[in-house]
């Protein structure tokens, strides 16, 4: 197997090493990545929301430009339907390759989106990988906005629950996000909520069902 950028970047100066891509390899970098932060806690028992091997392209679309989103959903149906941009949230995110994964990362300040978007179009691993997960430290909210997706609440500097918890989520965004697939029926985080990537083939009609809802509503 040949070797793959898998680099764990803090959002100041960051920390970068070569390594194999090998789960051995991408659990060191996930697990330097949370040390360099606060603390374990702070960081394990802050992943309020995540999402699971999003594709790139269907984000950013060939002649597309200018939408600064990354639509999660809860449900498909109008009256179950939640919808959250979550271009402004902040947290973990790992980029995949075609051999698994190649680059862990931290947003602490700035957004997820225009961090994702850098590596995607500018930067150095422009053109190296096609998959993405994340796991966000901004829970998502019951309020809506103008379009009716769900708002998102801002980060709390700190996040307060037991050690045991922290490690036990920790554990979780590990398994998450490599898929190993022997431990993904014990992996639930502790207040982490999944969201299901919307597709761009399904966005006109994800936004066209919110507002239909919204419709019914004002009757």
């Amino acid at each position: 197997m040949r070797e793959t950028a898998v680099v764990a970047a803090s959002c100041d100066d960051g920390w970068q090493g070569s390594v194999a891509a090998n789960p051995v390899a991408a659990v060191t970098a996930l697990t330097r990545t949370c040390r360099r932060a606060r603390n374990l806690s702070s960081i394990a028992m802050l992943i309020k929301a995540y999402g699971l091997f999003w594709r790139a392209d269907d984000v950013w679309q060939e002649g597309v430009r200018g939408r600064r989103e990354l639509l999660g959903r809860r449900g498909y149906q109008s009256t179950h339907l939640e919808v959250c941009n979550f271009w402004r949230q902040q947290g973990l995110y790992v980029l995949y390759d075609e051999y698994g994964p190649y680059y862990v990362g931290l947003v602490r300040s700035g957004t997820l989106g225009s961090r994702l978007h850098s590596h995607y179009s500018r930067d150095v691993h422009r053109g190296r990988w096609d998959r993405f997960s994340w796991f966000g430290f901004c829970a998502v909210l019951s309020a809506r906005d103008e379009r009716g997706m769900q708002m998102m609440k801002l980060r709390a500097e700190r996040s307060v629950g037991a050690s045991d918890d922290a490690i036990a989520d920790m554990e979780t965004l590990l398994i998450k996000s490599l898929g190993t697939k022997p431990n993904l029926r014990k992996g639930r985080f502790q207040a982490g909520v999944e969201w299901t990537q919307v597709r761009a083939d399904d966005r006109e009609d994800m936004l066209d069902r919110l507002a239909r809802r919204r419709r019914r509503r004002r009757l």
